[in-house]
């Protein structure tokens, strides 16, 4: 709890946002926690946009099908050592599909940021996430 505790202070959330904390203090109380070093938030730090955590949550974790179709057809990894267990074509379809959301979002070790990846980045630490 208190580790949880700490990284939603260090990343600006309020850490009785998430079910499982409010649960969790109900059962047991707030933690006691001693910080040692800064106990500032991380800045700059972009937390994901709330429409992403409502889909996530609501939609693609709500249905299992869906949602093991949109983790993996959009899921980003070193394809070298993780290789993907369905090479279905349909699912080698959608991964090409997503290439582009994929190359705005996230960023592969020693590649540097597409256009849309500095855009969003951008756009979201000026949004205040």
């Amino acid at each position: 709890m208190a580790v949880d505790w700490v990284a939603a202070s260090k990343m600006g959330i309020n850490p009785m946002i998430g079910k499982y904390m409010r649960l969790a203090v109900n059962a047991f109380g707030k933690p006691e926690i001693k910080v040692i070093g800064d106990a500032n938030p991380y800045r700059p730090w972009l937390n994901v946009p709330i429409a992403l955590t409502l889909f996530t949550n609501k939609g693609v974790d709500a249905d299992y099908h869906f949602g093991n179709l949109m983790y993996s057809a959009v899921a980003q990894m070193d394809e070298t050592h993780f290789h993907r267990k369905n090479k279905a074509l349909y699912m080698q379809i959608l991964r090409a599909m997503t290439v582009p959301l994929r190359r705005a979002f996230f960023v592969r070790t020693g590649e540097n940021p597409s256009a849309g990846n500095r855009f969003f980045s951008w756009l979201f630490y000026r949004m205040g996430f």
